[in-house]
């Protein structure tokens, strides 16, 4: 359920408890293949997985700026995920580490997201920014991160539109924080390195035009610094300084 509550005019408060269900899916129950550090085999046992969350913010609206701040927490139970296992008796398969997705705990999730946006004139920002945390309890007792839990993050967008509204141009800044705090199945991963994934910042401008009404040509230049840079648990390298246009 979920409640809006407002304190004055431009202010609202928010609320919401919501409960959550994910059986497990084919790739969950049937799979047996390659994975990060061995290979997976099928899991036929597993149950599905639960969760309840909360949330709570607040809004802000006036004519010219909107804002909102939200934080929430999720506890899931009988959480799924991969653990190391054995097939008939042994625990390598082809000389491989056998792995299993199994409810094997519970996991806490608990995080903030906010944005806002302004306009002056022929002038507009908007910027984001979203934090995640997650912690994980296994069968055996022991706590530790939950994998591929993006690192602090954000992105801010600068337009100006012409006053005939036929053009425009604006800056972007893609960002994204130092993400170190891995789990073990995230040090198995080779997709990540062992030490973390690296902060980044990519700038790029961006313009469009309207040519015709039922034609708009755009154009891009994309990470003008050239920064190498990889979104964590990606396992691919963001590209490079390139333009594009549409």
């Amino acid at each position: 359920g979920g409640l809006v509550l407002s304190v004055t005019d431009p202010v609202d408060l928010v609320a919401r408890v919501a409960q959550g269900f994910r059986a497990p899916n084919l790739y969950d129950l049937t799979n047996i293949g390659a994975v990060p550090g061995g290979i997976v085999i099928p899991s036929p046992d597993a149950t599905p997985e639960r969760s309840l969350s909360y949330e709570a913010g607040v809004r802000v609206h006036t004519r010219r700026t909107a804002a909102q701040v939200t934080a929430y927490r999720a506890l899931i139970h009988d959480f799924i995920d991969r653990v190391p296992a054995s097939f008939h008796g042994d625990t390598l398969l082809d000389g491989e580490r056998v792995y299993q997705w199994r409810n094997v705990g519970e996991a806490r999730l608990w995080g903030i997201e906010a944005e806002a946006a302004h306009a002056t004139g022929p002038l507009e920002a908007r910027a984001t920014v979203v934090y995640t945390y997650g912690q994980q309890t296994l069968g055996d007792g022991t706590a530790e991160p939950m994998a591929k839990i993006p690192p602090l993050s954000g992105t801010i967008r600068l337009r100006w539109l012409a006053p005939a509204g036929r053009f425009w141009a604006g800056y972007q800044l893609a960002w994204a924080g130092r993400q170190d705090r891995l789990s073990s199945r995230d040090l198995d991963d080779s997709r990540i390195d062992p030490g973390g994934t690296p902060s980044y910042a990519v700038h790029s401008l961006r313009a469009g035009a309207t040519v015709t009404p039922g034609i708009t040509a755009t154009l891009g230049l994309e990470n003008l610094t050239d920064a190498l840079y990889r979104t964590h648990a990606s396992g691919v390298d963001g590209p490079g300084r390139h333009v594009w246009v549409g």
